[in-house]
């Protein structure tokens, strides 16, 4: 199964045209508003990941992270990184 089928209940990823897209946050045009974003993103990503650990088996967080770095704004990567990082340092 592909990443997108297991993670398409995550809000962030879409499929059109034939085309995967793991990041579709639009930047809100304000760097602490997509912090905001990027972190509530995460803690989407973290919550399906926990319910379906096959996400990781798929790579779908590098999917994620490659997408992020082409069509998110600095503040959507710092946000959803700080989060995971938080994430595992917590484990």
């Amino acid at each position: 199964m592909l990443p997108t089928e297991k993670g398409q209940s995550l809000s962030f990823i879409a499929s059109a045209n034939g085309s995967e897209r793991f990041w579709t946050a639009p930047p809100a045009g304000s760097y602490l508003a997509d912090c905001e974003t990027g972190t509530r993103l995460a803690r989407e990503y973290i919550e399906a990941q926990a319910a379906n650990t096959d996400l990781a088996t798929y790579g779908l967080l590098s999917r994620i992270a490659g997408d992020l770095a082409t069509h998110g704004s600095e503040g959507h990567k710092v946000g959803f990184f700080a989060e995971i990082s938080r994430t595992l340092r917590s484990a």
